[in-house]
């Protein structure tokens, strides 16, 4: 016996002596190619030049979220992409980030978009055509107001909460949108914006508070992934299969009148199958399949939203972002179909929770996901797609493998962020547009340059 496993190991090691570099490339081969990839679309984001545009908003925005949805799709169709195997491998080309901004300094609220300095005017034109009355200037990066590090922040007095955002489900299930909020009665007429902007406008003096939206363009046929969730949708096994087990007699109403059942009896095609499916839907989910349809047919963004509240230790009060954000963002809740929450492994605390999950090394912990937060939001960061890039941006107590991007079309988008209209009771806590504008700036190319969008694409 052991004679015959000393030949097998003996064959085996002199097979893995004459193969081992085959091996040795399967093995490197991957990891070359991800560390690659992730240095030169480091180099690629790192060496775009960036602008940030402040949106001065008039006293008065007549104009619904609807004009919002519409400037997002321009923004959308500004999607780039590698064109070729050198774009992809050398110039490191992925698609770039836009970040909408709403930020709060000690109450005066500001909105602000940063764009590449090359789309610029592209998307001031998206803006002036939906919005005439708007003003858009140039501003200084606010991020130098923040601490820049967690030995600053402690050095300067100040604490903070903050967290990144995410959706409860699949990205397919919409929340609510503008169109839930609206009313045929001016009276009751509701801007959902509002409550976000009456949190933001509470802010104490020498408070910081700021939500961020980094959106990059989803390429079209982004639905095609969630096909398999809308044929579940569709099948409805829950319902047919509560109804096939019964199998009992009973009636059930339709709008002809009672329709008497007996027995299931399903046909032999799939037409039949499919009239038999929808039967046994109930209303709630047909309605379900409906949104999550409606939903899927818009273009999209891969969304992530970032909260950060900045406080003197003395000014302090943790309930104020923690229940006062995330009660504003509970709004767009939708019972069966989607809802925000925050990421647990990103949420931090002016200190660390002992008895969170996994109890151990909180506080260090906590510090490590704090300088991440603080990080990221000044950067724009976003997670990086390969794995060399996860490993390479993770510490042993703060690891970035399981945080991922979410989609949301340009409806559920623009509900949550948006110029606020006339019903938002809290404006002059907005900084807004001294006086009326004619309308914007003359000479302003509403579709840009041809060889400018072609240089983009």
């Amino acid at each position: 016996m052991s004679e015959a496993l000393s030949l097998i190991f003996g064959q085996l090691g002199g097979f893995l002596a004459l193969t081992w570099w085959l091996w040795a490339f399967f093995l490197l081969a991957p990891l070359s190619s991800s560390i690659w990839r992730f240095w030169r679309n480091e180099h690629f984001l790192r060496s775009t030049n960036m602008v940030l545009l402040e949106l001065l908003l008039p006293r008065e925005t007549l104009k619904s979220p609807r004009a919002m949805e519409q400037v997002l799709t321009a923004i959308h169709a500004l999607r780039n992409s590698p064109g070729d195997i050198v774009e992809q491998w050398w110039d490191g080309e992925s698609p770039r980030t836009f970040s909408f901004e709403i930020v709060s300094f000690g109450g005066e609220v500001h909105f602000y978009v940063r764009t590449f300095i090359k789309t610029k005017m592209l998307v001031e034109a998206a803006f002036y055509a939906n919005y005439p009355d708007i003003e858009i200037i140039e501003a200084d990066d606010y991020v130098t107001r923040f601490p820049g590090t967690l030995k600053e922040m402690n050095a300067q007095n100040y604490t903070m909460w903050g967290s990144e955002i995410t959706l409860a489900k699949e990205s397919p299930y919409p929340i609510k949108t503008f169109e839930d909020f609206e009313s045929p009665d001016e009276e009751k007429e509701y801007d959902p914006i509002s409550a976000l902007i009456e949190v933001f406008a509470k802010a104490k003096k020498e408070e910081i508070v700021a939500i961020q939206f980094l959106a990059t363009p989803v390429a079209i046929g982004w639905q095609k992934k969630w096909q398999p969730l809308v044929r579940t949708l569709k099948e409805s096994k829950g319902a047919a299969a509560a109804v096939a087990k019964k199998r009992a007699s009973r009636s059930w109403d339709f709008s002809t009148g009672i329709l008497p059942i007996t027995e299931v009896v399903v046909g032999d095609s799939k037409e039949d199958n499919a009239i038999f499916k929808s039967f046994m839907r109930t209303p709630g989910e047909t309605d379900t399949l409906k949104a999550v349809e409606e939903n899927l047919d818009r273009p999209a963004f891969e969304m992530i939203i970032r909260v950060n509240y900045f406080s003197p230790r003395e000014l302090f009060y943790e309930s104020y972002a923690k229940r006062g954000v995330m009660g504003s963002l509970n709004q767009y809740a939708h019972q069966s179909m989607n809802s925000f929450r925050a990421v647990t492994k990103t949420l931090v605390y002016p200190a660390g929770k002992p008895y969170v999950k996994p109890f151990i090394f909180a506080n260090t912990r906590n510090n490590y996901k704090k300088q991440r937060l603080i990080y990221d939001y000044r950067h724009r960061n976003i997670q990086p797609e390969n794995f060399i890039g996860k490993v390479v941006t993770s510490s042993i107590f703060d690891w970035n493998f399981k945080k991922q991007p979410f989609e949301i079309t340009t409806k559920c988008f623009a509900t949550i962020f948006h110029p606020p209209t006339r019903y938002v009771t809290t404006t002059p806590h907005i900084r807004q547009v001294a006086s009326k504008k004619a309308g914007p700036p003359a000479g302003l190319a509403i579709f840009g340059d041809e060889k400018e969008i072609e240089s983009y694409q």
